[in-house]
């Protein structure tokens, strides 16, 4: 079977059309035919831009850190573990990603406290 496309147009898996990539485009960078999720956002205190984040859930996978051993806020309210794939982020969110550390005071017997 033979389909003819538009000039500039490819055909997807589908059969519909889709534009042709710019000849030496980037794969994922808007450029060919796909569009990248881009956002800017203020993580810990310092500007980080997203290409894939649209959820907590999804900017932690990006920052490869195991959503277990955090505690995530975001415009100043506490993220519940379990929503962390219903929060979506937005353009401009503030977020905090605090993670556990173990430590304290512990005795030592032949010094007493000591603090760590």
């Amino acid at each position: 079977m033979f389909f003819h496309t538009e000039p500039g147009h490819t055909e997807d898996s589908s059969g519909g059309l889709k534009p042709e990539a710019p000849r030496g485009s980037i794969p994922g960078s808007c450029m060919d035919g796909t569009a990248a999720y881009v956002m800017k956002i203020r993580l810990n205190g310092e500007e980080y831009v997203t290409r894939d984040a649209r959820s907590v859930e999804d900017l932690l996978k990006e920052l490869d850190i195991d959503p277990v051993r955090v505690a995530v806020e975001v415009n100043l309210e506490i993220v519940r573990k379990s929503d962390y794939s219903g929060v979506m982020l937005k353009d401009g969110d503030t977020v905090e990603v605090v993670s556990f550390v173990g430590g304290g005071c512990m005795r030592t017997p032949s010094r007493g406290r000591a603090d760590f």
